[in-house]
């Protein structure tokens, strides 16, 4: 399938395996693994949950200074479902620590401060000739499947500006979940539809599910991944952005997202206003990010989300802004 972030099956995609484990995995589990044992990784558990309990629904992200959709992307995903989050703070920020506390108090997130290693075999900017190196996002990931899969029956990875949602008939992610919850499954892709500033210049205000309504005509392929805890791998050190390492176990598959597009969909909010998207490029001027993004990038993505959505995600909003109004109510658990 063109444009698949996951390899093919069968023979092809045993081979697309070994080329890809020999091209540079194995490298990067090198490195991963030493860079982990430098900053003491291995020994740094930060989880903010009770360890004998087992969460079905997990998601774990890396961020930076996106402080303004905190709340809303927490409570968002535990509206749907979601019941613990390991979040990995790129920025070391106190103020996003500050308000994440009620939720890490009351054991909802795990808060790991992950500022930029200062490695040269880490990538320290956006761009193809960095992209065979480790960045700090792949070492996230890769830190959450070592340390954390095992308490976890799936795990969902994605970033702020992802937001993943049941279809109907289906109210939440457990429900929709049962219909992958099989042996032989380790994992899943879902589609992502991406959205545009939908001619927003500067911030309106509203929650960013209510703001942003076009989006581009055809989905992102395969776009992002959930894992089955017991079958992601913890020996590698590092996990790719759309893709998990699976332990190798034969009578085991992962479906592509045209067999889960029924049942669950990602809306990516990747370029919000004028003046948002602005903030945005100076957040990541330094780091594995910098000169990914580009003031020209905003307008093309404007004309080119030019498809009203159907609006699937907005039967969750009347619920979502009464949580956000209720102070009370952050850090509760439902």
């Amino acid at each position: 399938m063109k444009n698949d972030r996951i390899s093919p099956r069968g023979i092809a995609g045993f081979k697309y395996s070994v080329r890809r484990f020999l091209g540079t995995q194995l490298g990067n589990m090198i490195k991963a693994a030493i860079i982990r044992r430098k900053y003491g990784l291995n020994k740094t558990l930060r989880f903010s949950g009770y360890t004998k309990h087992k969460f079905n629904i997990a998601v774990v992200a890396i961020f930076k200074g996106e402080d303004e959709y905190l709340r809303e992307w927490v409570e968002f995903h535990r509206l749907v479902g979601v019941e613990h989050f390991f979040l990995y703070d790129n920025g070391a920020s106190t103020a996003s620590r500050a308000i994440l506390e009620p939720y890490i108090t009351d054991g909802l997130v795990s808060y790991i401060p992950f500022a930029e290693f200062p490695e040269k075999s880490m990538r320290n900017r956006y761009g193809k000739d960095q992209f065979r190196k480790l960045s700090m996002q792949n070492l996230a990931y890769g830190d959450c499947a070592r340390m954390y899969s095992k308490y976890c029956s799936w795990i969902i990875k994605i970033d702020l500006d992802e937001f993943i949602y049941p279809l109907k008939p289906f109210n939440t992610l457990p429900e929709a979940f049962k219909q992958f919850d099989k042996p032989g499954i380790r994992g899943f892709s879902v589609r992502a539809w991406r959205f545009g500033p939908s001619g927003e210049k500067v911030r309106t205000g509203l929650p960013v599910i209510e703001t942003y309504t076009r989006r581009n005509p055809e989905p992102d392929k395969n776009w992002k991944v959930v894992g089955r805890g017991s079958r992601i791998s913890r020996l590698s050190g590092y996990h790719s952005a759309h893709t998990w390492f699976y332990k190798h176990i034969s009578y085991t598959h992962h479906l592509y997202d045209t067999e889960t597009s029924d049942y669950v969909h990602i809306n990516h909010y990747y370029i919000k206003s004028e003046e948002e998207y602005l903030d945005k490029i100076k957040r990541h001027s330094t780091g594995h990010k910098a000169g990914k993004e580009s003031p020209d990038k905003w307008p093309v993505s404007d004309a080119q989300a030019n498809k009203k959505d159907e609006g699937d995600i907005l039967r969750f909003l009347p619920e979502l802004k009464k949580r956000l109004s209720d102070s009370s109510n952050v850090g509760r658990d439902e």
